[in-house]
């Protein structure tokens, strides 16, 4: 596993993240590193949401068929 050290925390965020390790009874790194966890694991349920809600969009849509051309033109629309 990697190490990493934490500079410059503001100390309202240090403060937080020891009460919070004292609620878990754990250390301040490994409540540093249960939310940085659960951040991420946010971000991956968002993204599984986004994409359950673009995917009845698409079928709406049927399929499309874009060629290299295609994707050309549209990124080259309106340069001069």
């Amino acid at each position: 596993m990697a190490d990493v050290a934490l500079k410059d925390i503001p100390e309202s965020i240090y403060r937080r993240l020891e009460k919070e390790a004292q609620n878990h009874r754990w250390s301040v790194d490994r409540e540093a590193l249960n939310c940085l966890a659960s951040h991420f694991a946010r971000d991956q349920e968002r993204a599984r949401q986004t994409l359950e809600e673009i995917r009845p969009m698409r079928l709406r849509l049927g399929a499309i068929h874009l060629t290299d051309r295609d994707l050309d033109l549209a990124r080259n629309e309106g340069r001069a």
